[in-house]
């Protein structure tokens, strides 16, 4: 989406940010490789594609990257050409400048905006482009180290082989990595869809008769009603079965214990009669 915007030549900078912006560098390419080469690739032992798997993600990440940012640098150059702005733009400065004086100036701004952001994303790229072109180097210095130590004779060793063994395997998990990229722009274009569809399906008035609003008035009136007896009738029961009891009414539980039993008490013998006679 974009918002049209007229600027006036007589406000605009005197030095245009386009003249002095820097300008996106030749897009880097992967070498082709024959299918004879591709048969050696396959040949390689595991571990050189172990070693080599860091390298393919990160350069195959890199041109990913480039694709996107060409595509924001293409856009915010067709705004410019058609003076036109993005409406993320046009967001930012949705309370500011708003006064019938001040739009001029605020069209100014917002070009001025656009240019910069323009001058940002052409060094972003450029910058990974030539972290993509310096490639060879930093793939070789790894590769060299690991074929130093391989005793294998017939294994590769110059440039001419492993540059197209990198970049074959760079186009492969590019093709993975894009075919990503398009499910994942296939489902946003879905959910955006469907949005857009209940929201102009929610849109649409719907018109009803006087005698349609009153009934519907009335079925809110007793929803209504209905909710307020049901929390009255909820409070009532709560009140005349407490769940629960206050602290100072509770009397304190005793706590009973076993009775003991008590031992038996030893017999006493009784008493010796007194059997003499009295005199």
């Amino acid at each position: 989406m974009s918002t049209p915007i007229t600027i006036d030549n007589s406000i605009e900078p005197n030095v245009p940010l386009q003249s002095n912006s820097v300008t996106l560098s030749a897009s880097p390419t992967l070498l082709t490789t024959t299918n004879e080469w591709i048969e050696e690739f396959n040949q390689l032992p595991n571990h050189i594609n172990r070693i080599a798997a860091p390298f393919v993600i990160k350069y195959s990440t890199i041109l990913c990257k480039l694709d996107n940012l060409k595509l924001r640098i293409n856009e915010l150059e067709t705004h410019l050409t058609q003076n036109t702005a993005p409406d993320f733009i046009i967001k930012q400065f949705k309370n500011m400048l708003n006064q019938e004086n001040e739009l001029l100036i605020k069209q100014s701004i917002i070009k001025m905006k656009m240019n910069q952001l323009l001058t940002l994303k052409i060094t972003q790229a450029n910058e990974l482009i030539t972290e993509f072109k310096n490639r060879t180097t930093v793939f070789m210095t790894r590769i060299s180290a690991v074929l130093a130590t391989i005793t294998n004779s017939s294994t590769p060793r110059t440039n001419i082989f492993w540059i197209p063994y990198l970049d074959y395997s760079i186009s492969l998990k590019l093709v993975e990595f894009r075919d990503k990229q398009e499910l994942d722009k296939e489902k946003k274009a879905k959910k955006l869809l469907l949005f857009n569809t209940k929201t102009t399906t929610e849109a649409i008035p719907v018109v009803i008769t006087q005698k349609e609003l009153k009934a519907l008035n009335n079925k809110i009136k007793n929803l209504e009603l209905n909710q307020t007896r049901n929390r009255n009738n909820t409070k009532k029961k709560q009140a005349n079965n407490p769940t629960t009891t206050s602290k100072s009414n509770s009397k304190p539980t005793r706590k009973v214990f076993p009775k003991r039993k008590q031992n038996k008490s030893q017999s006493v013998p009784p008493k010796p009669k007194n059997t003499r006679k009295r005199t």
